[in-house]
């Protein structure tokens, strides 16, 4: 005996609903995750450059600061993380103030806290993760 055909279209319906949560429910960890990881790295740099006994290689906080640029969330929004990166530089060849590293620190803070990965964005992502997934496989 088969169910009637009104309640196909409840289950197909909330199906949907439950696809689309769980979507967009992926997507916003996905974001927090990363302007976590971005936060933690501005905030571990911008605490060792302002030590005024860091003796530690500058190289290496620039770079950590570059490398926040190939994060979806930093990419998609064009956020300029190399400018904090140059400006850390500046400072420590003590070419700029305290008070211009303290301004883009803040500015950087603000556009991450501000900047999100558009749902399109996010399924485009995960189309062209599962074609590359799915070609590795076919090889």
């Amino acid at each position: 005996m088969s169910a009637p055909f009104w309640l196909s279209l409840i289950a197909i319906f909330f199906t949907l609903i439950n696809f689309v949560y769980l979507l967009t429910k992926d997507r916003f960890q996905k974001v927090d995750s990363e302007r976590k990881e971005c936060l933690s790295v501005l905030k571990d740099c911008f605490s060792k450059i302002l030590k005024k006994d860091y003796d530690g290689n500058i190289m290496e906080l620039t770079s950590n600061i570059e490398a926040l640029g190939y994060l979806t969330i930093i990419r998609l929004n064009c956020i300029n993380v190399n400018r904090l990166a140059l400006i850390i530089s500046d400072y420590y060849e003590k070419s700029i103030s305290e008070e211009a590293v303290v301004g883009e620190y803040k500015m950087l803070v603000e556009d991450i806290y501000m900047a999100d990965i558009p749902l399109w964005e996010y399924i485009k992502g995960l189309l062209k993760n599962f074609k590359k997934n799915n070609s590795r496989d076919i090889l």
